[in-house]
């Protein structure tokens, strides 16, 4: 009686660890501290909506050039997350391609761009997060982010 409880208890444990492959929380020491220093203020991101209660499907980014300079950026971004006062990169679940394109952001202009959080990350737990984008103009390569937040 006593082996069958114990690989029955055995069996329990392994069973909550293979469903646990969607954490409740990011580990800080198996991920990769983000290499973003100060944003840039010449160009900025937010999004339509910054509280969500699961991953949404599609975050709507709305990019301002505050300068009289044009820039160009891509489809590529990536997401950060905050633990213990830092941000660190959060690695895709899958490999992801991004179409090549250049998009042309206009002096003193606003664009709008939709991008799938979901294809990047099924699953997020609740937290504080950010997208990621690079931007390049005559004087080089700026970084601009936007906050959102998961509570569950």
């Amino acid at each position: 009686m006593r082996k069958w409880i114990s690989a029955a208890a055995v069996g329990m444990a392994l069973m909550a660890l293979v469903s646990c492959g969607k954490s409740d929380h990011f580990d800080p020491n198996t991920l990769e501290q983000s290499t973003v220093g100060e944003l840039s203020s010449d160009v900025t991101m937010r999004l339509s909506q910054e509280e969500f209660r699961s991953v949404p499907s599609e975050l709507s980014l709305v990019i301002t050039n505050h300068t009289g300079e044009e820039y160009t950026y891509g489809s590529e971004y990536h997401l950060e997350v905050y633990l213990d006062d830092q941000w660190y990169i959060l690695p895709a679940e899958e490999e992801l391609y991004f179409t090549s394109i250049g998009v042309m952001l206009q002096p003193d202009g606003i664009n709008s761009e939709n991008i799938a959080p979901e294809e990047y990350r099924e699953h997020l737990p609740a937290g504080h997060y950010r997208v990621v984008k690079e931007f390049y103009g005559a004087g080089g390569e700026i970084t601009a982010a936007a906050e959102f937040s998961i509570s569950e």
